[in-house]
C-alpha cells in the first residue's frame, strides 16, 4: 500500500524513524518515503495501518518534504569519581559509561572521553566546538560550581561560556541547575542542559540514564519521547528531582537521529526556562511520627491484581497486544503515541502526551481530576488510599524568575494503623495532571494479607538510623554539601517498583536535605538501595 503525492510516494512501515530514498529505480527524480503507521482496529477488530496524528505526513495538501534527522552525532563524555587527597567522597561514575556505550552502539562517534585526573576544563571547552552532546558526571555544589580532581578545583557555567556546536548538555552532579546562570551556556544555539537541583544519587543515574535514552529511542518498539518528557517521566518515576534549562522553541526537541530530531536553533536569552520537579509549594498532608512506637506488626503483603489489557484499553487507542521488552525488563505496549509498561512485580507506568502549556486549574482542580482518572482509568482508587503530596510542575522563565505551573504531580499513598507505607519509588499511585488530562501514571500497590502483633519498641532508635542515613548519605549523592536533617519518622517500607515484595519491614525514614533513605528499625541497615 503506498500513496501518490505528485512527485513523491508515500509508503507505510512498522518501524520508528522515517528515512528518504531519493534513488528511486523507476523514477531518479522521484522520492520515496517511508512513514511509520500507527495500527488501528476498526469494528471487526481486523487491524490495518494509518498515519498518526502528529506525522508530518497527515495531510498531503499541506505537504512539505521534511528530512530525517542525522542518524547520529559526536559526543564528549567527561566523569570525576576520585579526588586527589580524598577531598571529595568517590563516586562510581558509572552512568557516564552506561551513557557512552549506549550512544556508540547507535553509532555515534566518541570526541572526548576523560575520568578523573584527565578531565581538565580545556575538554569543556574543546567539546563546546565538537561535539553534539556534552555529559558530565561528579559532584555538584548549591553555588552550581562542580569539583574536578585537583584540591580545590572548581567549575562553573562561566566554563562552558561557548558552546559552538553542542545542542544537548547534561550535568549529573547534585544541585548544580539550581543556578539560572547556567542557561546562558545555551545562548549561542544549545537547545538544553538536563540535570538536578537537588541531591541526586550516584547509584540510580545508571538506570536513568539508560531507561532515558531507551524512552528516546524507542527501545523494544515503545513509541519514542521527547527529550524534556523522556526526562520527566524516567525521573519522577524514580523519585528524583529533575531540573531542566532550555530554549522554550526547542520543548518539542526529539534526540539527535530520532523522528525529526531537534528543531531549529534559537539565539539569545530572551526564551530561556528552567523546568523543575519540585515546585516552590508543595503541599503535604502528611502527619510526621517522629517517636519510636511501642508495638508493631510483622506484615505480609502481595501485590495488587489489576486487568492490564483493560487499563491498557482505556489509556491508550487500539487494541492492547503487551510483548515482552528485554531493555525495559517488562511487558510494553504502545499505540504509537503512548506507552504502558508492566513489570513482573506487578507495577505499572503509563506515558502520554505532555502537555507543557499553563495548566488551566488549582491545585485543587489537579486533585479532582486526579481521582477520577484513577477511578475511571487508572485501575480504581483503593479503599485505604489517601491523598499524600500534590507538587506543581514549574516552567520558570529564567530572565524575569516568572513563574508558570504546567501542571501537577498528585500522590496516593496507604498507611497500617497510622503509620505510613513508603520507600524508593515504592508503594504509591503518582498521577501528572496537565490540560491533557492524566499524561502520566505511576501504580505500585501491595495489598496487606496479613498482619502479626509484635509489642515493645523496636531495637534502632531515631539517632542510630540518623548515623546510618547520614553515613549512607555521604557515600552514594554527588554533593560536597553535608546534609542537613529535616526529618525522621517511623514508616513501613516498601521496595521499588522493580522489586517483588512479600513483607513490608518497619523502618525509619530520615529525610536529608530533601532526600529520603530507609533504615530497617531492626538491623539498622539501609533500605534506600534500588534494584536494577
Amino acid at each position: 500500500m503506498s500513496f501518490r503525492y505528485n512527485d513523491i510516494s508515500i509508503v507505510p512501515y512498522r518501524n520508528d524513524s522515517i528515512k528518504v530514498n531519493q534513488n528511486h529505480p523507476k523514477y531518479p527524480l522521484h522520492q520515496t518515503i517511508w512513514v511509520p503507521m500507527m495500527p488501528v482496529y476498526d469494528v471487526r477488530s481486523r487491524r490495518y495501518y494509518q498515519l498518526p496524528i502528529n506525522c508530518p505526513f497527515s495531510r498531503f495538501r499541506d505537504f512539505k518534504l521534511q528530512r530525517p534527522a542525522p542518524p547520529k552525532g559526536t559526543l564528549t563524555v567527561t566523569a570525576v569519581g576520585k579526588y586527589e587527597n580524598n577531598w571529595c567522597n568517590k563516586l562510581d561514575n558509572g552512568d557516564a559509561v552506561a551513557f557512552k556505550n549506549f550512544l556508540k552502539n547507535k553509532g555515534w562517534d566518541i570526541a572526548i572521553e576523560h575520568y578523573d585526573e584527565a578531565v581538565t576544563p580545556n575538554d569543556f571547552l574543546a567539546a563546546g566546538g565538537t561535539s553534539d552532546i556534552l555529559y558530565h558526571s561528579g559532584h555538584g555544589s548549591e553555588d552550581g560550581t562542580f569539583p574536578l580532581y585537583p584540591v580545590n578545583k572548581l567549575l562553573s557555567w562561566k566554563d562552558f561560556y561557548v558552546l559552538s556546536r553542542t545542542k544537548i548538555f547534561f550535568m549529573m552532579t547534585c544541585y548544580v541547575l539550581r543556578i539560572n546562570d547556567w542557561g546562558r551556556i545555551l545562548r549561542n544555539g544549545a537547545h538544553h542542559v538536563f540535570g538536578y537541583n537537588l541531591p541526586s544519587g550516584d547509584i540510580t543515574d545508571n538506570d536513568i540514564v539508560k531507561e532515558f535514552l531507551g524512552k528516546c529511542y524507542g527501545e523494544g518498539g515503545i513509541a519514542p519521547k521527547k527529550l524534556l518528557d523522556a526526562w520527566e517521566f524516567v525521573n519522577t518515576s524514580h523519585e528524583e528531582p529533575w531540573t531542566i534549562i532550555s530554549h522554550s522553541e526547542n520543548r518539542d526537541d526529539y534526540m539527535i537521529g530520532v523522528a525529526l530530531g531537534l528543531t531549529k536553533d534559537v539565539r539569545g536569552l530572551n526564551d530561556i526556562i528552567r523546568i523543575t520537579s519540585t515546585g516552590t509549594d508543595i503541599i503535604q498532608f502528611k502527619e510526621p511520627t517522629t517517636e519510636a512506637i511501642s508495638a508493631y506488626y510483622d506484615v505480609s503483603v502481595e501485590q495488587e491484581k489489576l486487568n492490564f489489557v483493560n487499563l491498557a484499553e482505556g489509556l491508550t487507542s487500539g487494541f492492547p497486544e503487551f510483548k515482552e521488552n528485554k531493555f525495559f525488563k517488562a511487558k510494553t505496549f504502545t499505540d504509537g503515541q503512548a506507552n504502558i509498561y508492566v513489570y513482573p512485580s506487578g507495577a505499572m507506568i503509563y506515558e502520554g502526551v505532555r502537555n507543557r502549556n499553563k495548566f488551566k486549574g488549582t491545585s485543587d482542580d489537579a486533585i479532582k481530576i486526579a481521582e477520577q482518572f484513577v477511578r475511571l482509568k487508572g485501575g480504581g482508587l483503593p479503599d485505604d488510599a489517601f491523598l499524600s503530596e500534590v507538587i506543581p510542575q514549574e516552567e520558570k522563565d529564567a530572565t524575569s524568575n516568572i513563574n508558570k505551573v504546567t501542571g501537577y504531580i498528585v500522590i496516593f499513598k496507604h498507611k497500617i494503623d497510622g503509620l505510613e507505607i513508603d520507600g524508593v519509588a515504592g508503594d504509591s499511585i503518582k498521577v501528572l495532571i496537565d490540560n491533557n488530562g492524566g499524561s502520566y501514571m505511576f501504580r505500585v500497590w501491595r495489598d496487606i494479607k496479613s498482619k502479626k502483633l509484635k509489642v515493645g519498641k523496636p531495637p534502632v532508635d531515631s539517632k542510630a538510623a540518623i548515623l546510618a542515613a547520614e553515613n549512607y548519605y555521604h557515600q552514594i549523592m554527588k554533593t560536597t554539601q553535608p546534609p542537613v536533617l529535616q526529618n525522621e519518622k517511623m514508616v513501613y517500607f516498601s521496595k521499588s517498583f522493580k522489586e517483588v515484595q512479600t513483607n513490608l519491614p518497619l523502618a525509619w525514614k530520615v529525610t536529608l536535605s530533601g532526600r529520603n533513605i530507609f533504615v530497617d528499625a531492626q538491623t539498622g541497615n539501609i533500605l534506600s538501595t534500588p534494584k536494577s
